[in-house]
């Protein structure tokens, strides 16, 4: 393959590059959550996360130590004993207060967790810890009172949905500089992967659809109090949600509502 023409895997292009393009997770990161504070204030506490493979726990200790510029050490804890640990903790005071990240978590032993102990006391690093499986069954008491425990849950259907979306507009977007710049071989790739993202999404609504399930909400809400557009657009769109383009949606509200108050 030409060098030139190399995109990395979709499954690479697709994962986060910032904490803004993090899906999921909303009772923890929405506005007022604990980790929203934690990181809107540019603070971090030693913490474990835990939750089912695929749900971001590794993505997401990588976003926060660039988000927050902190060194990031990382270990797998199938793969690294009290010798890895102890030369991480030697590198640690070069830098101001690095994260230590440990994969699998619940795999250390006893007297591994000791040795992380008093690194994490004495505050020479931030400890994150993940885990698939009850931390509180796993990890001594030490380590659980001195960290705090998140749960992560999957992402639900229309998170993936919003993910994907997210995707396919990046590509068209690309596939319009590649266009411009003539580089069809990259126009090919991304247009080829907008397929195959499209291909995940639920099939699209037609406008006779979407306007049938907004008259439906139109009349539900006027039964209720009084159907605004503000009102029509946030009972609405979680129904059609990934279904639609959203541009669309507003334009045959705003027909329907002009229609029922005239």
């Amino acid at each position: 393959m030409n060098s030139q023409t190399w995109l990395p895997p979709l499954a690479e292009r697709v994962r986060p590059k910032i904490l803004d393009d993090f899906y999921g997770q909303k009772h923890l990161l929405a506005e007022g959550m604990p980790l929203f504070q934690l990181l809107t204030q540019k603070k971090l506490i030693s913490f474990i996360l835990w939750g089912p493979p695929g749900t971001g726990k590794t993505t997401f200790v990588h976003l926060v130590a660039k988000y927050l510029e902190k060194k990031l050490f990382t270990l797998n804890a199938v793969q690294s004993g009290i010798k890895e640990l102890r030369e991480v903790l030697e590198q640690a005071p070069y830098y101001k207060q690095p994260i230590l990240f440990i994969d699998e978590i619940h795999r250390f032993n006893k007297s591994q967790q000791d040795a992380l102990l008093n690194a994490v006391e004495k505050g020479k690093i931030f400890f994150i810890g993940a885990t698939t499986e009850n931390p509180f069954f796993y990890l001594n008491s030490a380590i659980l009172s001195r960290s705090h425990v998140f749960e992560l849950k999957p992402l639900t259907e229309e998170e993936i949905i919003e993910v994907i979306a997210r995707e396919i507009k990046r590509r068209r977007e690309s596939i319009e500089q590649f266009k411009q710049g003539g580089r069809t071989d990259l126009v090919e790739k991304e247009t080829a992967e907008m397929q195959i993202l499209s291909g995940y999404l639920p099939e699209q609504l037609t406008e006779d659809e979407i306007a049938g399930i907004a008259q439906e909400v139109i009349a539900e809400l006027k039964a209720a109090s009084k159907a605004d557009k503000g009102r029509v657009m946030s009972a609405l769109m979680p129904r059609i949600r990934g279904r639609a383009d959203g541009r669309l949606v507003s334009e045959i509200v705003d027909r329907l509502l002009e229609r029922s108050s005239a």
